[in-house]
């Protein structure tokens, strides 16, 4: 494997991510110029973090580290972490997350928990128990695990807040702008609603809606046709919904078709009938309050999908009628026409490489076992397709892919090399594509910057 030079960070942007004096942030950079955020990397610890909720309300960029759920003593009062293990050897984390029951806004209008993060003790614990769905604290087996250590403190992590960014038309960028000058895009914001609003939100068809925080529609009367009615529960930590929205008509073509209803005035309905996904007109009892509602069509701010970017790899994004873009998902091609994602080669780089068949056994066209072949997976449809063949472990010797391919002319005779050595006809009906390799050079060179 030879050396290579590390290619130059772009200046970020609050897509990219925007350094700050103690957060950096970590970038998928690509040889032709094209970069994307991977996650923040706190230079004061050394270690990757992300911004959660803490226990004093504030967001904070926290260690990634996991969260217990597991206790040290029969009454279930004492939280102690898993040491987990990787390659047969045991792992420990130097810190851990203690999710609390007190929850805040987050960036998608919905509520997130909050959390406190505790140093890693050293005192070993052999056994441990959890709470089952009854509560009941109940002995599990598993392996070794270690008490909590010290609470640090909340104001040892940077901090940030949200702002909505000022963008022409109705849906803005929604920033997180941290102490130290650090920030990037979390989120959309519709300045119609003046709520957030995601999409990539459960049941947002096909992106095309920004769907801020929704209730469902149910419905006032037995027959579930004339008065459509919502219930939602109060929260503080997030604005209220404004939204509710019936899911259960479908296209032709079998697709949901939401249609969407403004929130009204509290009632004193205390029962309702169907919604929520079932065509039953049952009635049901609801723990929360019911809304009235009214039908509004162009109530949700619609998005249509769209490649981003000037260089050869783009983005998938969410397009607005503005033209704002909001990217999301893997990388595009544009050379290939294809998505790709970051995948090790067996140079020891890594290049964005479009989802292809893997070649599990090697597979020939000749019966001297030199010819690559691989076998179809059902008919042979003639198209150019990619093809990888992948080694390692994970452990000793790294994933990678070994050698890429592409299928050309169908070879109705396939061989392999049995264990003697011998190479032999494959006896299956199926037939196969010959395999041309290509260069791994054809593939956009990527690194994952700072290291």
């Amino acid at each position: 494997m030879g050396c290579h030079v590390s290619l130059p960070i772009p200046e970020g942007d609050l897509e990219t991510g925007i350094d700050g004096s103690r957060l950096r942030a970590r970038r998928w950079v690509g040889e032709d110029g094209s970069s994307r955020f991977v996650e923040w990397w706190d230079e004061a610890r050394g270690a990757r973090c992300a911004f959660r909720f803490t226990s004093d309300g504030a967001q904070r960029c926290v260690p990634k580290a996991p969260s217990p759920e597991l206790f040290g003593d029969r009454s279930c009062s004492i939280p102690v972490m898993p040491a987990g293990t990787r390659c047969g050897e045991p792992v420990v984390a130097d810190f851990t997350l203690r999710t609390l029951w007190d929850y805040s806004c987050g960036a998608t209008g919905r509520p997130e928990a909050q959390v406190e993060v505790y140093e890693t003790g050293e005192t070993v614990v052999t056994e441990a128990w959890a709470l089952d769905f009854d509560g009941r604290c109940e002995l599990v087996e598993g392996l070794a695990r270690r008490t909590l250590g010290s609470l640090i403190p909340n104001d040892r992590f940077v901090a940030g807040r949200l702002v909505n960014e000022p963008t022409p038309g109705r849906l803005g960028a929604l920033a997180l702008r941290a102490d130290d000058g650090s920030g990037r895009r979390v989120g959309i914001f519709d300045r119609v609603l003046v709520q957030r609003c995601d999409p990539e939100a459960p049941m947002a068809v096909s992106g095309r809606q920004c769907m801020p925080p929704y209730s469902y529609v149910s419905w006032a009367d037995p027959t579930c046709t004339t008065t459509p009615v919502t219930s939602q529960f109060s929260t503080s930590s997030c604005p209220p919904v404004l939204v509710a929205v019936d899911f259960r008509p479908e296209t032709e073509d079998g697709e949901i078709d939401p249609h969407f209803y403004a929130i009204g005035e509290e009632t004193d309905l205390s029962v309702g009938f169907g919604g929520q996904f079932t065509a039953d007109c049952d009635a049901w009892t609801a723990r929360a309050t019911f809304y009235s509602v009214h039908e509004e069509p162009d109530l949700v701010a619609t998005l249509e999908s769209a490649i981003v970017g000037t260089t050869r790899l783009q983005s998938s994004a969410y397009q607005d009628a503005m033209g704002g873009a909001w990217p999301h998902g893997d990388w595009w091609d544009a050379e290939r026409s294809s998505s790709c994602s970051p995948r090790r080669t067996s140079e020891g780089l890594y290049r964005c490489l479009p989802r292809a068949w893997t070649r599990e056994s090697p597979q020939f066209a000749d019966d001297a076992c030199r010819t690559p072949a691989i076998q179809c997976t059902g008919p042979c449809t003639g198209r150019s397709l990619l093809v990888l063949e992948t080694s390692g472990d994970g452990c000793d010797v790294p994933w990678s892919v070994t050698a890429i391919y592409e299928t050309g002319a169908i070879t109705e005779r396939l061989y392999e090399l049995t264990d003697a050595g011998v190479c032999a006809p494959i006896d299956t009906p199926d037939a196969g594509y010959l395999l041309t390799p290509v260069p791994f050079e054809a593939f956009v060179r990527m690194e994952r910057l700072p290291h």
